[in-house]
């Protein structure tokens, strides 16, 4: 079961500890129901942390029924449901690769956007862009905490 709690009563975060991948991809699903067109997904978090598991939950949410992976070499991968996705993984690419890298053009107008790894972008990390942050850190073997701030307009 996931449970939730909100941190300190501050309005907008809210902190979730799943225990196993099967709730973090649940978790994921219930997030897809708060998206709205235009939405950007900012989130970071160590190796293993779960980045990709909830990006395939909120995508299973949003009616994707393609299989969602961590790729390899591919950066930005799309995808058809209620909502397009763009779904951006920068796991490959160093902080200063990031730097110059013109991300704003793979935000999907209309869709959602989802980018993994946006830790590694100065911009993301001092919450200039609205949208939803989600850090993900590893508690126990399966247990991962999860803190989701909305800073949407």
């Amino acid at each position: 079961m996931v449970s939730m709690s909100s941190i300190k009563k501050i309005p907008g975060i809210k902190k979730y500890l799943t225990n196993s991948p099967k709730e973090t991809l649940r978790l994921g699903k219930r997030i897809a129901q708060w998206l709205r067109p235009d939405d950007i997904l900012f989130l970071s978090g160590e190796l293993g942390s779960g980045k990709t598991t909830l990006t395939r939950g909120i995508c299973q949410g949003l009616g994707i029924r393609e299989t969602i992976t961590s790729s390899s070499f591919v950066i930005v991968s799309q995808y058809q449901g209620r909502m397009k996705v763009s779904h951006i993984d920068l796991y490959r690419l160093k902080e200063s690769d990031c730097t110059g890298l013109p991300v704003e053009e793979y935000y999907m107008a209309g869709g959602i956007t989802i980018i993994e790894w946006a830790d590694r972008f100065p911009q993301f990390l001092h919450r200039i862009v609205p949208g939803i942050y989600i850090s993900m850190r590893i508690t126990k073997p399966d247990q991962r905490e999860i803190i989701i701030e909305d800073l949407r307009n």
